[in-house]
């Protein structure tokens, strides 16, 4: 129950925080180009990881470089979307996110830490979905560092990489 409550406070939290976002971060928010920095270009770097445009050998740092850029564009060009590598509200809606209003794409937990709460090795995927090609294992009591939530999945960063896992397999601390 305890975990429950933290959890609770912690969506609170988070709600507020993107209630009160102001107009001009919002409109920041919604487009995303090289030299850009920040959670949201790390959500999108992780988001064309997980649809295959990004690379998996390269880490999501929040940098808008060249590399995003060119996964940017090759997303773009399979759906359809003028290539200009920038990632604005068209872009962004194509990724599913709402890219209006300054949504943010998933909730923030960037910073949050949590331990994995099983008895046998816990399978860690490449997205947010038992649908996502299972990349590895980790130890029951593992610490991990939560980076993003997503639809009752957690997105883990550790040492070996950024995995999901759901959200019923790790306690927050």
């Amino acid at each position: 129950m305890l975990i429950v409550n933290k959890l609770s406070k912690f969506f609170i939290s988070a709600a507020i925080a993107t209630t009160v976002m102001t107009a001009a971060s919002a409109a920041q928010a919604q487009t995303l180009r090289q030299g850009s920095t920040g959670y949201n270009v790390r959500t999108i770097q992780t988001e064309l990881r997980n649809r295959g445009y990004f690379p998996r050998n390269v880490r999501s740092t929040g940098y808008y470089g060249s590399i995003t850029k060119r996964a940017v564009m090759n997303f773009q060009r399979e759906n359809g979307l003028r290539m200009t590598g920038i990632a604005g509200p068209a872009t962004l809606r194509a990724m599913g996110y709402g890219g209006v209003g300054g949504s943010n794409p998933v909730n923030q937990f960037y910073g949050a830490n949590g331990v994995v709460r099983v008895n046998s090795r816990l399978n860690v995927r490449s997205g947010p979905g038992t649908e996502y090609r299972v990349l590895g294992t980790l130890p029951p009591g593992q610490s991990v560092s939560l980076v993003n939530e997503q639809n009752g999945w957690y997105q883990l960063e550790t040492p070996e990489g950024e995995y999901w896992v759901h959200s019923n397999y790790i306690s927050v601390r």
